[in-house]
């Protein structure tokens, strides 16, 4: 049987080229949980819009990441990936954190954009391992591991694919909260967990703040921290975020009003006013951002759910 794996970062691909296991294989070099996305994902001017993304906001953090370079991780899978229909059994590799569960939405929904034929799509998400307590992610597996959780893949239905690009549509849209509406899916039953996170990262009621922003501020809040220090420490105590530490530094750097510092960053007063709740984040004129497809500045999250406004 011809196959395709489709993994969800070099990070996991490392060992995995290793492990025997047969069939051929895509990375999927992609953080779709930040920056704009619409939901035309199999369109190149999509992926026009992702490097643009890349080259225009991601450089001003890490200036080696460029559209340039991301063109080079990144179109040459897609290029792979447009042989989806050739194969008989495709199979993907995902995790359970938020960036693991929109990547595989968009994965799924642009596979759904082309024409699978007889193809078969299965699955392989999981968040713990026996073998490993304290697991982080399938970057984790030794090559011999992989060939042991194989046999946990799991086939997605037509109901299936449907719910996975009902979510991307919902998500690339300019009314994200339709999410809630929803009901679970057995199929994805982290996608909740991930729902949730993402919504959080909307500006809350109590502050503007989103919810890794506040967490930001809240670990300055006792003293300066180097940044290379602080975004270790958010690398580390993340639980199912599941962000790199180029997302982390985006946030970081959308803080600047309420930080001050290079090599050591501090509160200033406008950081620790917006702990308080004395002022809002959203009324300081600050960059806006997209949060999948709309601006973050069109919700706000009162811990429960996404409130639009006017």
């Amino acid at each position: 049987m011809s196959e395709l794996h489709v993994l969800n970062g070099e990070g996991t691909a490392v060992n995995f080229r290793q492990s025997g296991i047969p069939g051929d294989l895509v990375v999927w070099n992609e953080a779709l949980c930040t920056g704009p996305v619409r939901g035309d994902i199999c369109f190149p001017s999509f992926w026009k819009m992702r490097a643009h993304y890349f080259d225009q906001e991601i450089s001003s953090v890490a200036p080696t990441v460029n559209a340039k370079k991301y063109r080079e991780i990144m179109i040459p899978e897609l290029h792979k990936l447009e042989a989806i229909s050739s194969y008989q059994r495709v199979t993907l590799w995902f995790e359970n954190d938020l960036f693991c569960q929109i990547n595989l939405m968009g994965v799924i929904a642009w596979m759904s954009q082309k024409t699978l034929q007889s193809t078969q799509v299965h699955l392989i998400c999981i968040n713990e391992f026996p073998a490993i307590p304290d697991f982080r992610g399938l970057g984790q597996f030794s090559p011999h591991q992989f060939q042991q959780i194989i046999s946990l893949s799991k086939l997605l239905t037509d109901d299936d694919l449907h719910r996975a690009q009902d979510v991307w549509s919902i998500y690339s849209s300019q009314q994200p909260h339709e999410l809630a509406l929803l009901s679970p899916s057995p199929a994805f039953p982290y996608w909740e967990r991930a729902r949730e996170l993402y919504f959080s990262r909307f500006p809350s009621v109590f502050n503007g703040l989103g919810a890794l922003q506040q967490r930001i501020l809240e670990m300055l809040k006792n003293g300066p921290k180097k940044a290379n220090s602080l975004i270790r420490e958010l690398l580390l105590s993340q639980g199912d975020w599941g962000l790199g530490d180029l997302q982390y530094l985006e946030i970081l750097n959308s803080l600047h009003a309420a930080i001050d510092g290079e090599n050591e960053l501090h509160l200033n007063d406008i950081g620790k006013n917006l702990l308080k709740g004395n002022l809002d984040f959203m009324s300081l004129g600050t960059d806006r951002y997209a949060l999948g497809g709309v601006l973050n500045n069109r919700y706000r999250w009162n811990g429960k759910t996404l409130i639009p406004q006017s």
